[in-house]
């Protein structure tokens, strides 16, 4: 353990879900953890004082990733109190149903300003500091529907789609002192209009007969911060064997 003592993360969305369990694997390897959030404010303390009571140094943060200024507003003040930022993981994003014809201007301003505007920007000004540095690791969440088309759900899909070619392009922008990875599990988080006869049979589709979990991809953050360093550019998949 301890494998990233004193280095300084930035987790986007890191109170609740996923980031919850990021932020205290990070934690435990010895990273001091910026807990950022938006309306999810009583999460994100909960999981500052989880991490305090590891011994461990961390801080919220509130700012609304789909606005650019508030994004540099966060990195500024997070450079002030810590000096350095040597880990970003963009995992803040929105997910809901956006059918082609239901699909309105401002639902998709809000899922791509959310889930693939705020990756670019926030990486744009965390990478400034970490080029001064000369080193930096950034880890985009992605999702399987941003490599097969989910019609139901076409902003979403689209939205994590970039994501995808933002990681390859910021791969080549970035390097060689910062190395970019992008993860893109499969269904953790099962629609709530499945029915159970729905959630078996999507199952039973999967090589390894489950569905993706939280530890799956804090296992594969670990893998990319801690035991590679001649990986950039790429997209880990985690769907069981699904694609």
């Amino acid at each position: 353990m301890n494998r990233l003592k004193d280095q300084v993360a930035l987790i986007t969305g890191g109170g609740s879900g996923l980031g919850h369990e990021l932020s205290l694997a990070l934690a435990r390897e010895g990273v001091h953890i910026i807990v950022n959030y938006h309306t999810s404010e009583e999460k994100a303390r909960e999981t500052v004082k989880e991490i305090e009571g590891m011994g461990g140094k961390a801080l919220t943060y509130e700012a609304d990733i789909s606005k650019t200024h508030e994004i540099f507003g966060m990195v500024d003040k997070v450079l002030e109190i810590f000096g350095k930022i040597d880990i970003l993981i963009n995992n803040a994003g929105i997910f809901f149903r956006t059918p082609l014809e239901e699909l309105t201007e401002e639902k998709w301003s809000q899922i791509l300003d959310t889930n693939l505007k705020s990756v670019l920007f926030i990486s744009q000004a965390v990478s400034r500091g970490m080029l001064r540095e000369k080193g930096g690791r950034i880890i985009n969440i992605a999702d399987v529907g941003g490599i097969r088309p989910w019609p139901g759900y076409i902003a979403y899909s689209i939205s994590k789609a970039g994501v995808i070619m933002a990681t390859k392009c910021l791969a080549r922008a970035l390097a060689p002192e910062i190395v970019v990875n992008c993860i893109a599990p499969g269904l953790i988080n099962v629609p709530p209009e499945w029915s159970e006869e729905k959630r078996e049979e999507m199952r039973k589709r999967i090589p390894t007969k489950r569905f993706s979990s939280h530890q799956d991809v804090v296992n594969a953050v670990l893998f990319l911060l801690c035991d590679v360093s001649y990986v950039t550019g790429q997209i880990l998949v985690l769907d069981g064997g699904g694609s």
